[in-house]
Formats: structure tokens, sequence, C-alpha cells
């Protein structure tokens, strides 16, 4: 499987949203209280453009022969900015990153996050942080592989 990663681009909007619409689905199934799955365009072709041409932003696309399979949505964390308590820092925050159901396990999440991890070493980030559900132990593994290691934990009470 020959696949290449790349910056996003207008007509990817349509795989980036069938791909999410999948990933939103499982995580509804697991999740519902949180989650909710829609017919609705998850991602906007406008957002998603700015985003791409920020300099504190990155898209990127996974794609082979069958087309977009994968992508991954970045920007600068809120948390970049000198905030008392916090030790500044320029943090790369990872939105979403999604593969294609029958793609998973071929090392295309991998692929998205080394590219990621160049493109923010190359921009003078010193962090990238993102957020993983308990449920996804598949995520867990990819992100451990890569070297990212739990900073803090989100608890939850139903009321």
């Amino acid at each position: 499987m020959d696949i290449t990663i790349r910056r996003f681009s207008h007509s990817d909007i349509e795989s980036i949203n069938r791909i999410f619409h999948q990933t939103v689905t499982m995580h509804n199934s697991n999740v519902p209280g949180v989650f909710r799955v829609t017919e609705q365009h998850y991602w906007s072709v406008s957002f998603l453009e700015e985003l791409s041409k920020s300099k504190n932003g990155l898209v990127l696309v996974a794609e082979d022969s069958w087309g977009v399979v994968g992508y991954l949505i970045s920007y600068m964390s809120d948390l970049s900015v000198d905030v008392r308590y916090y030790r500044p820092r320029n943090i790369l925050w990872i939105e979403d990153i999604s593969v294609e159901k029958t793609f998973q396990g071929k090392g295309i999440g991998s692929l998205l996050l080394k590219e990621c991890e160049r493109w923010a070493r190359s921009n003078g980030y010193t962090d990238i942080e993102l957020n993983v559900y308990e449920f996804n132990r598949r995520a867990h593994g990819l992100y451990e592989r890569h070297g990212y290691r739990k900073l803090s934990e989100i608890l939850r009470k139903k009321l």
C-alpha cells in the first residue's frame, strides 16, 4: 500500500466528513451521552481552509490510489499563551486524527503523526497534546508507541 501524506485541499472535505462520521458513530456507541451522530457535515470547508492557511494550523490527509483514507487536524493550543500558573510552552493541539475503518491498523495513523511531529518541530512547537477517550484502546496504543504519555485525566459524573 503506497500512502501519500499531504496538506488538505478543498476537494478533500467530503472524504474527511465521511471518515469523521465513522469515528463519531463509534464514539457515540461507546459514550452516547457525549456524542451524537448527525447527517450534517462535521467539518466545514471554510474552517479547514482557514486553518490550513494559518501559520498556526495544520490539516493533513493520507491518500492512496483509493482516495483519502485518513486525516489529522491540529492547531496552536490556547495554552500556548502566557498564563500565570503554567510554564510557557508552544503547544500544538491535535483536534482530530482519524483513519477510514477498513484502513486502520496499517500504519496510516503513524504516518500522519510523524508528519505532524516533523511540522511541529520545524515550526517551533515544544509539545503536542491531544485528547483520547478511555474506551479507545487502539488509539491509546498508537499514541503510546509514538511516545505520548498521560498528562491528566478528565473525570465525569452524570447527573
